[in-house]
């Protein structure tokens, strides 16, 4: 498992689908989800893509796997 890395803003792609980030600002979650489907909804894509979206706030804890 790679070493984790904290930055204010980080994005990665988990498993082809899906998609995680951490934001040092916890407050900031919904306006990024509501952004987000906004620039997806007026990409001008056919159909439109869509996500779902699920917000977790607390510490963040990265084990070292097995």
């Amino acid at each position: 498992m790679p070493e984790a890395v904290y930055a204010p803003l980080s994005f990665s792609v988990v498993q082809g689908d899906e998609f995680q980030f951490v934001l040092q600002r916890p407050q900031d979650a919904y306006a990024f989800v509501v952004l987000m489907r906004t620039l997806l909804c007026t990409s001008g894509l056919s159909p439109a893509p869509s996500f779902r979206s699920a917000i977790g706030i607390g510490e963040l804890t990265v084990g070292k796997g097995d």
